[in-house]
Parts: structure tokens; C-alpha cells; sequence
């Protein structure tokens, strides 16, 4: 499909979402691991394409949706809305401190991969698995999953750099020599003289 098209697109649409595995909490962090082996299994397909047509352009990456959700799965089993009725409250996961932890790390995992991630839209923003929550009469707030958005947003500025990263691992079930470190960087410049360094870390 991808050669078939290649001449005709610039983009890839990819989606990933990550619940709850069995193991603990360093199985549950290892999914940017998952993560990453997506992201450059897509991009050597692209590639592979590209070579073989002697291509110019490269094909980009776009996450439409992605996201932490596993939490409201059994509340939300029978409930049905009514016709015509208000919508019910459905799969409004109160997140953790882990789920933090994954997001930042798959914040991470996408500043990593920059020069070909250019999109990614966390699935939802508001109520559905979402980092902000509303209740009813007004009022909300924000959950822990929206930090690592709100420092990203703030920090993660100009050009994407490749650290080099020298870490422990460790083993689970589904993966081997997971680093107990992630991390990305970038390099932004304010002022001719002034150029700032902006480190981003998890340990799992």
C-alpha cells in the first residue's frame, strides 16, 4: 500500500494506546519501549519504500490518537444513554502517578523521534481519558497526566537533539535491557548570544 501511494502522501497515521499489564510497575513504564520499536519499524517500511523507488521525499509520521487508558473499563460496563438523553459519564480514568510517569516517557519517546514524528494528538483532552476533568455546575482541574504536557509545551522548544544516554536496565516480561533512564534534549536559540539546553528525564 505504501509503494502504491507513495508519490501521493506525506504522512502515515498511527495510533497506540497502552493499558495495564500484568507485571508491575517497570513492566507498566517499558511500553515506551513498544513505542519506539512502532515508531522506527514504520519509519524503516517508509524508508525501504523510498530506497527502492529512489524516492526524494520522506515519509512522516502522525500519531492521531494516543493515549494511557485502562482505569474505567469495568465502572463504565452497562451503562447505557439514554435516547435522548444526557450523555453519561463514560471512561473518565482517574490517572496516577504512573500514568504520569508513561506519559512523560511517551512525550519523550516522540521528541526522540522528531525528525520524523511531526504530529501527535493525545486522544482525549477533556473528560475521555483525558488530563483535564469538568463537573457538573461547572468547575475543573487537571490531572497528573497534563504536567508532563504543560512542561513539554514550555521547555520542549526548538531544535530536537540525540542524547546519548549511559543507563542501568533492567529486565521484565516483555521486554530486555530496559533503561532505567529516558531521556531527550533540545537546544534553543533566544538571543545570537544567548542559546539555551533543555534536558527531559524519567527514571523507571
Amino acid at each position: 500500500m505504501v509503494a502504491l501511494c507513495y508519490d501521493n502522501i506525506d504522512y502515515i497515521s498511527l495510533h497506540r494506546y497502552y493499558g495495564r499489564p500484568s507485571g508491575g510497575t517497570g513492566d507498566f513504564l517499558a511500553q515506551t519501549m513498544d513505542m519506539d520499536d512502532f515508531i522506527r519499524s514504520v519509519i524503516a517500511l517508509c524508508d525501504a519504500v523510498k530506497g527502492k523507488r529512489h524516492a526524494r521525499k520522506s515519509i512522516h509520521l502522525s500519531f492521531d490518537e494516543w493515549n494511557v487508558c485502562y482505569h474505567s473499563g469495568e465502572e463504565d460496563n452497562g451503562k447505557k444513554p439514554e435516547r435522548w438523553g444526557r450523555a453519561p459519564a463514560i471512561v473518565e480514568d482517574v490517572y496516577n502517578f504512573e500514568d504520569a510517569l508513561l506519559t512523560g516517557s511517551i512525550l519523550i519517546t516522540f521528541l526522540r523521534h522528531a525528525d520524523r514524528v511531526k504530529i501527535a494528538c493525545l486522544a482525549q483532552l477533556v473528560n475521555v481519558i483525558a488530563p483535564i476533568l469538568t463537573r457538573d455546575g461547572g468547575g475543573c482541574w487537571a490531572q497528573n497526566t497534563y504536567y508532563p504536557f504543560q512542561h513539554m509545551s514550555r521547555y520542549a522548544r526548538g531544535t530536537s537533539l540525540l542524547a546519548a544516554v549511559d543507563s542501568p536496565c533492567y529486565d521484565c516480561k516483555d521486554y530486555e535491557k530496559v533503561p532505567y533512564l529516558d531521556a531527550a534534549a533540545t537546544s534553543r536559540r533566544i538571543l545570537p548570544w544567548i542559546l539555551t539546553f533543555t534536558a527531559w528525564a524519567r527514571c523507571a
